[in-house]
């Protein structure tokens, strides 16, 4: 806190070290267990991304990931699942279909649909994951 206050009076609000402040003190309060505290940081650190950064920038696109994440531990499944799907969005549109950042996008959302019950639309991730990891491994 002592830190984003030093920020927030060098920098002003709508800086990207502030933003990843926010997003810092926002992962803190997850594993910390006050998720609605971590949503407060993160929501801020997204709407500071937003303000920077054109929609489809990779910082926006991890805000999204956060978000689902926190969404999906609060059990609010349906929000987990479109804030991983716009995160997953951007990873694409930046990386293509053949990238790490798309595959672990595509674990996030085996890990939901397995949580929510839906095992062939997690099953149907997992094999897209699986199959981005074996072509950087070089395995076909």
């Amino acid at each position: 806190m002592k830190s984003l206050k030093i920020q927030q009076n060098l920098f002003g609000e709508n800086h990207l070290d502030v933003a990843l402040s926010f997003n810092n003190l926002g992962l803190l309060y997850d594993d910390m267990g006050n998720l609605p505290k971590a949503e407060e940081f993160y929501l801020k650190s997204l709407k500071i991304r937003q303000n920077l950064f054109v929609e489809n920038h990779s910082s926006i696109a991890i805000s999204f990931n956060n978000l689902g994440m926190l969404y999906k531990n609060t059990g609010n499944l349906p929000k987990a699942e479109e804030f991983y799907l716009k995160s997953l969005k951007i990873m694409q549109n930046l990386f293509g279909e053949n990238h790490s950042s798309v595959a672990k996008s595509f674990n996030n959302l085996v890990l939901l649909y397995k949580k929510m019950g839906n095992r062939h639309k997690g099953e149907e991730f997992c094999l897209k994951s699986l199959k981005i990891k074996q072509n950087l491994a070089g395995l076909k």
